[in-house]
């Protein structure tokens, strides 16, 4: 269980057999709050914010409690860092894991994980990007408030579906 505290992510323990929460550990580096957490697939211990202070920060749980700070963070929205996906490596055909983010300044950028960097940026909403997720197929879907679900194929546009 995830809770946003001032600036601080705190993670927790609950057990649901009983009604106690626990905090286990505190992580301390976004300056706004925590809008979106997106997990690596598999065993692995590491995850992603967003933030409305415009950045992603990649954390990793199994640091000992003295050493909890980020391991990178992530800039180059210009605005609210709204959601994230992370994407394992080679599922896009990219040899490197990614991350996608939306935010609201209506683009959705997709990261290289381990170098840090921006490697293609999606254009084609009008609002706010609400969300994003890729589809076993390997398609991107982004939502946006301007009332449109975009998908994209090899960080391509392929359709617009809209109300």
């Amino acid at each position: 269980m995830v809770r946003r505290s001032d600036t601080k992510l705190c993670v927790g323990i609950c057990n649901m057999l009983t009604p106690n929460f626990k905090i286990d550990r505190e992580f301390r580096g976004h300056v706004e709050d925590v809008r979106s957490i997106a997990s690596q697939s598999g065993s692995s211990s590491y995850f992603a914010t967003a933030s409305r202070d415009k950045t992603i920060r990649i954390w990793n749980l199994d640091h000992d409690e003295t050493s909890l700070l980020e391991q990178k963070v992530l800039s180059g929205h210009d605005s609210f860092v709204t959601c994230v996906h992370w994407v394992p490596e080679g599922f896009l055909d990219v040899k490197e894991e990614i991350l996608l983010s939306g935010s609201r300044d209506w683009r959705v950028l997709v990261w290289s994980i381990p170098r840090g960097l921006v490697l293609k940026e999606l254009n084609g909403h009008a609002m706010d990007i609400t969300a994003v997720i890729v589809l076993k197929n390997g398609d991107i879907v982004t939502a946006s408030q301007d009332s449109h679900i975009c998908v994209w194929r090899k960080f391509k546009l392929l359709k617009v579906c809209g109300f």
